[in-house]
């Protein structure tokens, strides 16, 4: 049985033998923090393969996911400055019902560059342990463009219909991006946005009300129902859908949410 725990100590004190590629900067008002998760063994059961941070003010909620996906572990990060010129990094257990930490912890006088680790994921049966290893930094300058809250899409433990019949649910999972890639089965692929590039094509064809997505696809409709509203800003909007050419037929559905730049063909 997997149980979720929490402790504090210097990165030093943690010898962890996999770096999971999960590496996520989080942008706060007076700062920024790196994150990344690790494990102690290395060929880790637990491995983390997607990672979700919903910025909400000067709070960040954190979401590592497994492939499926399904939420491993959660919990909120907060970043605040202090007199000396270092940070007070605080962790506090997630508000929805998700594995979260057990009590909120915070780490005081953390410098750039200095490291801290949070013990959020053990599995008793094999001793495994993952750690979120966090750090303030200085960010370099991104080519990416900062997403605005209107141009994304959040969809949370999504139920995915095409003409009235169930195909499937994402159940504990919250997937936020600027860019939705749908993997349909006997239709192909698909990819959604609010506010896309004028050279793929994409049909302002879908429609969103509340937490209601429906969009067609040739003579299929698609509906995604999600456990809160797909929009951020607003009850109701649309979505532009383009999909894809002579991509193959798949009988599985696959859901990815991230950057335009990461989800679109290349041209």
């Amino acid at each position: 049985m997997r149980t979720v725990i929490a402790a504090v100590c210097l990165a030093a004190g943690v010898s962890a033998q996999t770096r999971f590629d999960n590496a996520l900067n989080v942008t706060f008002r007076h700062g920024t923090l790196r994150v990344h998760t690790e494990s102690t063994h290395a060929n880790s059961i637990l491995a983390p393969k997607g990672v979700v941070a919903i910025e909400e003010g000067d709070v960040s909620h954190r979401m590592v996911t497994d492939g499926h996906p399904k939420v491993l572990f959660a919990y909120d990060l907060s970043l605040l400055p202090t007199e000396a010129g270092s940070y007070t990094v605080r962790a506090l257990p997630a508000r929805r019902d998700y594995p979260t930490i057990a009590a909120a912890r915070e780490f005081s006088q953390v410098r750039v560059g200095e490291t801290v680790t949070l013990e959020v994921l053990s599995d008793a049966s094999t001793g495994e342990r993952l750690f979120d290893v966090i750090q303030p930094i200085v960010p370099a300058l991104e080519s990416r463009r900062r997403a605005m809250p209107d141009e994304e899409i959040s969809l949370d433990q999504i139920q995915l219909s095409i003409n009235g019949e169930l195909v499937r649910e994402f159940r504990n999972s919250w997937m936020i991006g600027t860019a939705v890639k749908i993997a349909l089965p006997r239709i192909g692929t698909v990819l959604l946005m609010r506010t896309p590039p004028d050279d793929y094509g994409f049909q302002n064809v879908g429609g969103v009300n509340g937490k209601l997505l429906t969009f067609p696809v040739g003579e299929n409709r698609v509906e995604i129902l999600s456990k809160s509203n797909i929009l951020k800003r607003s009850e109701t909007g649309s979505v532009w859908v383009y999909r894809k050419p002579q991509e193959p037929s798949t009988e599985q559905v696959a859901v990815e949410v991230g950057y335009p730049e990461d989800l679109l063909p290349k041209r």
